[in-house]
């Protein structure tokens, strides 16, 4: 439920969820809150929350947009297995 939250929040860190989520939502995020008080920063950074409150307009998204995000996951993917197939050949 945790990693459910955070990826989904931080993909699509341009919109803000509606109010027929916001109840279930809001009751995850305090439970996951509770339980991981550190992750509490990068939470309310990537997901634009203002503490207690989902709004409804628009906010711009804290992280890096989307087209930089699959760039360096990509370029890492690539350079990780370049990197296995040099452990295997070795």
């Amino acid at each position: 439920m945790l990693n459910k939250i955070l990826i989904v929040k931080f993909w699509q860190g341009e919109r803000i969820y509606s109010s027929k989520l916001t109840s279930k939502w809001g009751e995850a995020r305090n439970k996951m809150l509770t339980k991981f008080s550190k992750l509490r920063v990068i939470y309310d950074k990537t997901c634009a929350y203002q503490e207690g409150l989902i709004e409804k307009r628009k906010i711009k998204s804290a992280g890096w947009p989307l087209y930089w995000q699959i760039l360096s996951l990509t370029i890492g993917g690539i350079l990780g297995i370049i990197y296995l197939l040099g452990m295997l050949i070795r």
